[in-house]
């Protein structure tokens, strides 16, 4: 799997404008190992925790609503999500015409903590 490169003085540039108190996602250094993860939104948030486990779901949506409203897509890298907002998440899936949707509790309540028990049975 080829490694995702992120200018990261840009993304710090972003996430600084904002005055927000997220600390920078340094995702270049992370060597994914998401093989067995194939729903992209959770790829994402995967790559994100990898490097910064301790953040919350709430913080990690902000994160991806900020990205997935800019030009320049740092942490969607694959252009995946197709909108976002406050409450709700659409993506493009592997079809042409597909596109998917998740409220946010449904990533907050389902799909964070999955991805973070993945990550945990990785290591034990």
């Amino acid at each position: 799997m080829p490694a995702l490169r992120i200018d990261l003085q840009e993304l710090s540039t972003f996430l600084d404008s904002e005055n927000d108190s997220i600390t920078t996602v340094n995702v270049e250094t992370v060597e994914p190992n998401i093989d067995s993860i194939t729903h992209p939104i959770e790829q994402i948030v995967f790559r994100i925790l990898k490097e910064k486990p301790s953040l919350r779901a709430d913080k990690i949506w902000r994160l991806l609503q900020r990205d997935a409203n800019s030009e320049l897509r740092t942490l969607d890298s694959d252009n995946v999500i197709s909108e976002m907002n406050a409450q709700h998440l659409e993506w493009f899936g592997a079809g042409a015409n597909d596109e998917s949707s998740m409220s946010y509790d449904s990533f907050r309540k389902g799909l964070v903590p999955r991805v973070k028990n993945k990550m945990k049975n990785r290591t034990n």
